[in-house]
């Protein structure tokens, strides 16, 4: 084994000095042969026999220094050094071929890089918590305001009884004003109980975790801070602990500050405790918190399923039949939203690469046909098929490693920078996506994937040489005679292209189509000129008797400056209310309770906001506190409630806190879409600012003439005229407001045409250089053609019917191709087929129009040649 490693460093070292060797070999065998000479010499031959004999006797000077190379180096190292320098000569030799085939490549390989990257921190990173294979989400899965909950009951029991779990944490969401320290701060805060540390396997950076008696109710209010807000509005000062922040009206002590990497669930900016009370086993109590757990080490998710399905409080069993408790892994429901739209990105930036592959293939089988007589001469002084086809992948791998690489990591870079900006706060996870070292991988096997595809079919189409006819007809001739495989393989390729091209383009007017539908939605109001902002009153503790005045000084105001239609209030956005609509119980098998968003709004609500009444009326400044409870429903609940019947002078009964109100019902206004374009209505029920002003924050919306925008800073100081210290936040327009709602759907159709268009590109370039080839092939026999009489227009019908018959076969291709692939978009699209026949028929009118595009303009070169010059064409 010594000896072994002894010669493989001397071979190595022997590289590294090969010149100086090689000229103490070439001195070493001038001295022999001088000794040779002067023996020859002595015994009395001639000067010219004597060196003659002496050269017959030492042998082939050039075989000797080769073998002794050989013997005392690395020879495919050498070899191989031999072919990257010849390649990087052949390289610069071809500006032209290697810049496109370069900016090929390297638009293949970075889009994929950049995808790579996002797909790996969202899908398979695991996440940045201990052991997190062990973490799970658990849910009943009832439906509550749109959300999947679990009730107080159950989570009681499973966190007292459960064997299969070593923690099981609840917690919920909210927002809260931090104030007394200038300008209140709006900040995301999370109550979780005690166990949440242990779970996560997670401690504060500073100070401490909550203690146990602070989790029971009236102990001292304490919170722990992310580190991102401690920086944020306190400078990293570490003095933070220990002082007391307001948090609303209410104070608490800092007893923490969380470290820089640690990620929760969901956003936050302060930890607080969870108070949790055992429920009553009478009644079933449905909660907003959201429950994950920790499992004992070697417990399946099914049997952790099947514990707490047993556990489950049984009146819940009797009033939801069909209910099943839901166990999954967290990190498969923290990302399992965007797991199928990252792998379609990630499938459409695959074809991208497989196009850019038969690309460059197709340049090289173009290039390597001009190049029939290099080969040919190293075929007969002796290289083999391997040494040629070696010569050729390493010309095709310099190409996509050294250059195509580099310039797909570079361009990788660039673009996750450039989309950075652009991706919505509803897919804020794909901002996690960087070059680390699985991306930088994953580039390397690219590349190296890439050069090996590209450049294999070129170089076994080139190494198949016959010397006799190669050497013999010159190299128009053997081009001609020997390159009819290869003139087989790149129609092909381009076939490919255009079936994948198909594909991808396909996909993208699917999305399209999809988000031009959801911007046809009607939002149920009128979204132009006007101009919302909130107004936390929360942070100022007035009565409800001062709020009342404070709403219709602000409203009269308001409605007296210039350029002001009209003026509302609506309470800031609340799920509150509890119980059934009107008494009546939920089917029996239903899991979702029908229970009506309740909305406080002023009089002139419905107007400002441009919703139509359908029935009845809406509220007037009669209907004040002296006037019996009124209400207006929107149509999903004048549907859902009182389906076949005319709803106006009923009644209906619903729970709000801890009190019963049976008001009627004086109107029915359109439906509002609320949360998103494409999200299902909820029912609602509208209540007069005059009967109730038990609001906390507030919705302000302002119908004007202009821009309204330019009116904000006028209501802002018509605001603070009413109050310097109230905050005015989240100023922007509802027109801004419904474009962030299909932000998420419009930055995915923005990538998926982005890729479509790239692929487009690509495969035109590959048409135009088939038809381009084809041309300079066959101009002997064009002239001959036109010399005989044929006309212009029949050469450019002739070349011009080559390219579409490509397209035609492509694009029927890529139909059938695409009829399987899109039934997985499925969930990706917004009341649009996937086997939409206007966009299949678009997309393949699409590809031949562009196609004849590209074969036209080689086609008309070639009909104006002129006949004496094609004929001379050697």
């Amino acid at each position: 084994m010594f000896s072994k490693l002894s010669q493989l460093w001397l071979r190595i070292l022997s590289l590294m000095r090969r010149g100086r060797l090689d000229r103490e070999m070439e001195e070493e065998m001038r001295f022999h042969l001088e000794m040779q000479i002067e023996q020859n010499l002595e015994s009395g031959m001639a000067t010219e026999e004597a060196r003659r004999a002496a050269n017959r006797q030492f042998g082939n000077q050039t075989w000797l220094k080769e073998a002794s190379r050989e013997m005392r180096g690395i020879g495919f190292i050498e070899t191989l050094i031999q072919d990257l320098r010849y390649g990087l000569w052949m390289l610069r030799r071809s500006p032209g071929f290697t810049f496109v085939a370069v900016l090929t490549l390297a638009l293949g390989i970075g889009a994929n890089t950049a995808i790579f990257s996002v797909v790996n921190a969202v899908l398979l990173k695991p996440l940045p918590y201990y052991d997190p294979q062990r973490l799970v989400w658990v849910t009943e899965g009832i439906q509550f305001f749109g959300e999947e909950n679990t009730t107080d009951n159950d989570y009681y029991t499973w966190q007292l009884q459960s064997k299969t779990f070593e923690h099981l944490v609840a917690y919920y969401t909210g927002n809260i004003y931090l104030t007394g320290r200038g300008e209140p701060v709006r900040l995301d805060y999370i109550r979780a109980t005690a166990n949440l540390f242990p779970a996560l396997g997670v401690a504060p950076q500073l100070g401490r975790v909550f203690r146990p008696e602070e989790h029971r109710r009236g102990s001292e209010p304490v919170a722990i801070l992310s580190h991102a807000f401690w920086q944020r509005r306190f400078g990293g000062d570490p003095a933070i602990i220990g002082q007391s922040l307001k948090f609303g009206s209410e104070s608490r002590q800092v007893v923490g500050v969380m470290p820089p990497n640690f990620k929760f669930i969901q956003k936050f900016d302060a930890l607080l405790p969870l108070a949790l009370e055992e429920p009553s086993q009478e009644q079933v109590s449905i909660t907003h918190k959201k429950i994950f757990g920790r499992l004992k080490p070697g417990v399946s998710v099914e049997q952790a399923r099947s514990e707490l399905d047993s556990l489950a409080h049984p009146g819940i069993k009797k009033l939801y039949s069909s209910l099943q408790v839901s166990v999954t892994p967290l990190g498969e429901r923290l990302v399992g939203h965007l797991r199928r739209g990252l792998l379609a990105q990630f499938g459409a930036v695959a074809f991208i690469l497989l196009i850019a592959c038969a690309n460059v293939a197709n340049l090289m089988l173009v290039r390597a046909r001009a190049r029939q007589k290099e080969m040919a001469i190293r075929a007969a002084m002796g290289a083999g098929r391997g040494r040629l086809v070696r010569q050729m992948l390493t010309e095709s791998l310099l190409l996509s490693l050294l250059f195509g690489g580099v310039a797909g990591l570079l361009l990788s870079l660039l673009g996750l920078k450039a989309l950075a900006p652009l991706i919505p706060d509803g897919l804020s996870h794909l901002k996690e996506g960087g070059i680390d070292g699985a991306a930088l991988g994953f580039t390397f096997l690219a590349s190296l994937l890439t050069g090996v595809i590209a450049g294999v079919i070129p170089a076994l189409q080139t190494s198949q040489i016959d010397l006799n006819e190669s050497l013999k007809e010159g190299v128009r001739n053997a081009a001609l005679s020997k390159g009819k495989g290869a003139r087989r393989v790149s129609p092909v390729l381009v076939i490919g292209q255009l079936a994948l091209t198909v594909t991808l383009l396909t996909g993208a007017g699917l999305l399209i189509k999809s988000f031009l539908r959801a911007r046809a939605v009607a939002p149920g109001y009128n979204p132009e000129n006007l101009l919302t902002m909130t107004v936390p009153l929360s942070v100022a503790g007035y009565s409800p008797s001062q709020k009342k005045i404070l709403f219709q000084d602000l409203l009269t105001r308001i409605n007296s400056l210039p350029g002001v239609k009209g003026a509302a209030i609506e309470n800031h956005i609340q799920l509150t209310g509890r119980g059934t609509v009107g008494g009546r119980p939920p089917a029996p098998d239903s899991r979702s309770f029908t229970v009506p968003e309740r909305r406080i709004v002023s009089v002139d609500y419905f107007r400002t906001m441009g919703m139509q009444l359908r029935a009845g009326r809406g509220f007037t400044e009669q209907d004040n506190e002296s006037a019996p409870p009124l209400v207006v429903i929107n149509e999903t609940m004048a549907r859902r409630e009182f389906a076949g019947e005319y709803p106006i002078g009923k009644r209906n009964r619903s729970k709000v806190g801890n009190s019963l109100v049976d008001p009627i019902i004086i109107g029915v206004v359109a439906d509002m879409k609320r949360y998103g374009l494409e999200a299902n209505v909820r029912s609602e029920m509208y209540q007069s600012i005059l009967q109730n002003a038990e609001v906390g924050d507030i919705s302000l919306v302002v119908r004007t003439i202009g821009d309204p925008l330019k009116l904000a800073p006028a209501v802002r100081w018509q605001i603070w005229g009413i109050d310097a210290n109230l905050p005015v936040i989240d100023v922007m327009t509802m027109e801004q407001r419904l474009a962030e709602s299909v932000a998420p759907r419009r930055f995915q159709t923005l990538l998926f045409g982005l890729f479509a268009t790239l692929a487009l590109v690509i495969a035109m370039v590959g048409i135009y250089g088939v038809i381009s080839y084809a041309v300079s092939q066959r101009t002997h026999e064009i002239g001959i053609r036109m010399a005989l009489g044929a006309q212009a227009r029949d050469v450019l019908r002739m070349l011009i019917w080559r390219g579409m018959r490509l397209a035609l076969i492509g694009v029927a291709m890529g139909l059938a191709a695409t009829l399987a692939l899109t039934r997985l978009m499925q969930n990706l699209l917004f009341e649009v087929s996937p086997t939409d026949p206007a966009t299949f028929a678009l997309i393949a009118l699409l590809l031949v129009g562009v196609t004849l595009i590209a074969s036209y303009i080689p086609a008309r070169r070639a009909a104006k040649v002129d006949p004496l010059q094609s004929l001379r064409h050697e």
